[in-house]
């Protein structure tokens, strides 16, 4: 990241934040309207999407079926990869 003064690009990176701010009708907009089947395993510990996005999620689709794995972050397939599995395999 230093590389070739690298350092100063990671602003212009994270400014995707700012952008879904500003835009976040078109960031959730399709997963909140569109008309499938939805299902969703979310790890409490994701620094990311932090589990507050599921109640937003829930309110938009109060039918889509939640699995919550507990102490887990953001990659669940890779922290705990069995039992993403097992969560993915209930949901289908």
């Amino acid at each position: 990241m230093s590389r070739q003064d690298g350092q100063t690009l990671l602003p212009r990176t994270i400014r995707y934040i700012e952008d879904r701010r500003a835009e976040e009708e078109r960031f959730t907009g399709a997963i909140e309207r569109h008309p499938s089947p939805l299902g969703v395993v979310w790890g409490d510990l994701d620094p990311v999407a932090v589990y507050a996005m599921t109640e937003r999620l829930l309110e938009a689709r109060p039918e889509t079926p939640l699995i919550t794995l507990d102490g887990v972050g953001h990659y669940p397939m890779i922290e705990t990869p069995d039992r993403f599995a097992d969560a993915v395999l209930q949901l289908l």
